[in-house]
């Protein structure tokens, strides 16, 4: 009776340890458990934060889990993307990879946003980044898709698109390569009510991105694609992308 009841106890310890190790490598997580997705570059009072955070809300409902929007400065969340410090970057493109090589890219894009340059002054017809050199150019911190596009251009930095705006207002730089949903969000601003800020055509760049989850959360990234997917076949991806001002 005593070996049985050994026996018993070393199946029970030797079940849950498996259970355990397969939960840790698998990814899973606790119901209750507040998933982290950094989303950074904007602020937090940016018209792409607000949609950003809808869409969250949206697919924590279609997927179970409880996805967390937070800021974080975009080299910040890349240092802890690698060491799971944070579940998932929420906007990324696919090059991003090369950074994070072990992180799980979510196949579905999670925007396609038309990329326009903004200026004040300058009038020309864009034809390519090339067609940027005559001029300084404003780029965003930590963006890798203006970084790659801008090495032989003259260049200044902003933390922000609100401060690049601010920055092309005051005649501080000629031209502001920026997506249409970053750009439609500040122009609605009381700031930028009498701006003289335009929009050249025709588009520069189609910016895709795509959500990024840390190497060791591969059954959460699953869910997450699943859910993304659903949101749009259900019509409510455009829907929140047309009220979110």
């Amino acid at each position: 009776m005593e070996l049985l009841r050994i026996i018993v106890i070393a199946l029970a310890i030797g079940f849950t340890s498996d259970i355990f190790a397969a939960r840790l490598h698998s990814g899973t997580t606790d119901p209750e458990q507040k998933i982290l997705v950094a989303l950074g570059g904007t602020g937090e009072q940016a018209r792409v934060f607000r949609i950003a955070k809808r869409l969250l809300a949206e697919i924590s409902k279609l997927s179970g889990l409880q996805l967390n929007l937070i800021y974080l400065p975009t080299k910040r969340a890349t240092a802890m993307l690698r060491s799971g410090k944070i579940h998932a970057e929420m906007a990324r493109i696919a090059n991003y990879q090369q950074h994070v090589p072990d992180a799980i890219r979510i196949t579905e894009s999670v925007a396609g946003i038309a990329v326009h340059v903004y200026t004040v002054n300058a009038n020309f017809k864009v034809a390519g980044w090339a067609s940027l050199k005559p001029y300084t150019v404003l780029r965003v911190y930590g963006w890798l898709y203006t970084m790659q596009n801008l090495r032989q251009h003259q260049t200044y930095t902003v933390v922000t698109p609100l401060e690049g705006f601010r920055l092309l207002e005051a005649h501080r730089a000629d031209v502001f390569p920026l997506d249409t949903l970053s750009a439609s969000g500040l122009l609605s601003l009381p700031e930028f009510k009498n701006t003289q800020i335009k929009r050249l055509a025709p588009p520069i760049h189609m910016l895709h991105t795509y959500t990024f989850f840390a190497a060791k959360y591969p059954l959460l990234a699953l869910r997450y694609q699943k859910a993304l997917i659903e949101l749009k076949q259900l019509g409510i991806y455009q829907q929140i992308l047309k009220d979110t001002k």
